[in-house]
Order: C-alpha cells, then sequence, then structure tokens
C-alpha cells in the first residue's frame, strides 16, 4: 500500500507528529507491503510521483514473487487508483509476473491508511 498522503496515518495514531511534519515537507510517501496479513513499511518514496510509488511497489512484488516461486502470484489491492493499477500491473507483467489478482481494501485498512492506497 501507499498513501496518497500521511493525514490518516497520523490521525490514527500511526506516525508521529514529528514524522507527519517531516513527511509533509519532504513529500515523502510510504510504502507499507501486507505479508500473510501482518504490514511492515519498507521504506518511503520521496516525491509525490505516481511513477516512483509505482516503481517502488513493483520492486516489492517482483522480489515476493520470485521468493514464492509464482506459484501463488501477486494480490494487487487497490482503494481506487486506477492509473495506478493499470501501470503497476504493466510493470509487473514486463517483468515476468503473471498471476496477478486484484482486490478491494477494506473500509478498516482504509480507515486507518486513507483512500487512494
Amino acid at each position: 500500500m501507499a498513501p496518497q498522503n500521511l493525514d490518516r496515518l497520523y490521525a490514527g495514531g500511526r506516525i508521529s507528529k514529528v514524522q507527519y511534519i517531516a513527511g509533509k515537507l519532504l513529500k515523502v510517501t510510504p510504502v507499507i507491503p501486507v505479508f500473510n496479513g501482518s504490514m511492515n513499511e519498507e521504506g518511503t518514496v520521496k516525491g509525490k510521483g505516481l511513477e516512483k510509488t509505482m516503481d517502488k511497489v513493483a520492486k516489492i512484488a517482483i522480489a515476493k514473487s520470485k521468493e514464492l516461486e509464482a506459484e501463488l502470484g501477486v494480490e494487487i489491492a487497490l482503494s481506487y487508483i486506477d492509473e495506478f493499477e493499470l501501470g503497476l500491473k504493466q510493470i509487473l507483467k514486463d517483468n515476468g509476473v503473471t498471476k496477478m489478482t486484484k482486490v478491494e481494501l477494506g473500509p478498516e485498512i482504509i480507515a486507518h491508511i486513507g483512500s487512494g492506497s
């Protein structure tokens, strides 16, 4: 997941005020993959560019896909960003990931991370 802004993360107590202010000033997008039901911050993308975020998410998905021998494929969980989905699918296809499943993010996740993840 890659939230469009840090507002919901701060409001939900997921990040501190210092992280929130610094993140907004530096225009940082956190990348938070979910593996086996647990969320782990994988890093951040500096700048608000959609392409940078797509590349970071794709690298994580490709690495995990190779690690799992691509038997299960990759699940892409989005709340609504169509252009992000299309770009991400293309990057994954170009890198040999053929099994992809799109799932909608549940309201519990969106409430804590924010829409547009």
